[in-house]
């Protein structure tokens, strides 16, 4: 096997690495409730028109080793790159912030339903393990995609 060729299966490797990570969860948010029971949401970047648009940039890291476009595969890794961190960044601030409205419509179900309501009673925000995950496909498409990129035809 070409050192090009292997190079560009790394790529095609850590694009498929990305294109995961699109459908992993992000952040986990534990509601406790007043009864004492528990519910767990967690935040993913799919489905999501942001999270359509990296799942779109992964897969085109996915198929330029395929056709062997190696010139297009620092753009795509890049592209990709940015605009994964980005939204991953984007998405676990938004996620874990506990904004006004929820805070207030919180108070209006206590003010409603008194203590005899199964009301929130407080809520943790924890990073699950497609954030960091995410990270590493991030740095590995960029990186593989240089490489890629940059390696001599055989």
């Amino acid at each position: 096997m070409s050192q090009a060729r292997f190079k560009g299966w790394l790529f095609l490797a850590s694009g498929l690495l990305l294109t995961a990570c699109c459908f992993l969860p992000i952040v986990k948010m534990t509601v406790a409730k007043q009864s004492g029971a528990t519910e767990a949401v967690y935040t993913k970047l799919m489905p999501s028109l942001p999270g359509f648009i990296v799942l779109m940039l992964a897969l085109a890291c996915c198929a330029i080793p395929l056709v062997g476009y190696k010139q297009g595969g620092a753009i795509v890794g890049t592209l990709a790159a940015i605009s994964g961190g980005g939204l991953l960044w984007f998405t676990s601030v938004a996620s874990t912030r506990t904004d006004y409205t929820t805070q207030a419509v919180d108070a209006v179900i206590k003010g409603v339903f008194g203590t005899n309501g199964d009301t929130i009673v407080s809520r943790t925000y924890s990073y699950s393990f497609g954030f960091y995950l995410m990270i590493v496909a991030i740095f590995l498409v960029l990186a593989t995609g240089f490489v890629y990129a940059l390696s001599e035809d055989d």
